[in-house]
Order: structure tokens, then C-alpha cells, then sequence
């Protein structure tokens, strides 16, 4: 949490419990992360994890944040599971990022040809645009970017409204699609 005052009811209603809170700030940054302030960033266990409450636990809290950064790796960003469980988002491309971390294991050849990829089975998927960000924990290459698109959303301040819009937009497809079954006029 980056300026944790006022995130307690929100991580009770997201249901985080209080020993897996941490404040980002502290006397020692003296508000040198003032551009995050007001971001609670969670971080979730693996969408494909074998353990049934991770899987649950994850679709539990993806219905209800406004900005869904997705952290993948060279060995597992095509993987897909992954792009299944992606395509079930397709109308909340305005409200998700990609991140492909763990850069500094590929070669600038592999760079170059991973990215595009990942761009283009995000297309796929029907994600185009969304943003496909590299980083690397290890040697901070891409974090600032990473960082500068966070500071975006928190200062714009716009994700959850666009988080409802793409809610909405896929009720609509969800209701479309039962009310256009067999033998009946397409609504449009």
C-alpha cells in the first residue's frame, strides 16, 4: 500500500487479511513515493496453481480490482492456460497490463522475437493494445516504465470507472449471446 490511510476497508472488503498488509511508505521514504499514493497492489498466487483455493482465490479478487497487471515469464507467457483464462477478459483490455518479466535470462535476439510475440497472442486472444511491458527484478531494466504506468493510473484516477465500463461490456456480450441462441432475432 502506498499512502495505506483510508485502505482499510478496502482490503477488508477485498477480504485481505491484516497480516498480509504491508505499507510501501515509511519515515524513511519521506514521501518520495508520493506519486503511488493511494495504489494497493495485491499480489495474487498463480491463476493455474494446482491448489484449488489459489485458482478460486484469484477469480475471487480479478471480479473486483480496477487494474489488472498480469506478471508472466519467458518459460510460461504462451502457455495456454494462461491466454484460456485471458480470453474470458477480452472486454477488459482497456484495464490490464502485461508484464513480461525475467528479461535479463534472454538473449536481445530472444527479446526481440518474445515481445512481438506475446503482443500478437494477446491479439489473439481478442487483448490488442494491451500494453506489453519487460522487466527484470534482477537488474531493474523496464521497472521504471512499469512504475510510470502505475503512477499514471493513480493519478488519472480513471480505473475504476473503466474497470465498470469493460464489466459492463461483457454482461451485454454474455447477454447477447443468450438472447441470440437458435431461433432468435440477433440484438444489436
Amino acid at each position: 500500500m502506498w499512502g495505506p490511510e483510508g485502505a482499510g476497508p478496502l482490503l477488508d472488503w477485498l477480504g485481505i487479511p491484516t497480516r498480509h498488509q504491508v505499507a510501501r511508505e515509511s519515515a524513511l521514504d519521506a514521501g518520495s513515493q508520493g506519486d503511488l499514493t493511494g495504489l494497493v497492489l495485491l499480489d495474487l498466487p498463480d491463476h493455474d496453481s494446482t491448489e484449488l483455493t489459489h485458482r478460486v482465490e484469484v477469480d475471487r479478487v480479478v471480479a473486483l480490482v480496477d487494474l489488472l497487471v498480469w506478471v508472466v515469464d519467458p518459460q510460461k507467457y504462451a502457455d495456454e492456460v494462461l491466454h484460456a483464462y485471458l480470453r474470458r477478459l477480452a472486454s477488459h483490455s482497456d484495464v490490464m497490463v502485461v508484464v513480461l518479466n525475467h528479461i535479463d535470462k534472454l538473449s536481445r535476439v530472444e527479446r526481440e522475437r518474445c515481445l512481438p510475440h506475446l503482443q500478437q497472442l494477446l491479439t489473439d486472444d481478442g487483448l490488442a493494445g494491451v500494453p506489453v511491458l519487460a522487466t527484470s527484478a534482477v537488474t531493474g531494466a523496464g521497472v521504471e516504465e512499469l512504475r510510470g504506468r502505475l503512477r499514471k493510473v493513480v493519478s488519472e484516477r480513471h480505473a475504476a470507472a473503466a474497470r465498470t465500463t469493460a464489466d459492463l461490456v461483457a454482461v451485454a456480450r454474455r447477454l447477447r449471446e443468450t438472447v441470440d441462441g437458435p431461433g432468435n432475432a440477433a440484438i444489436r
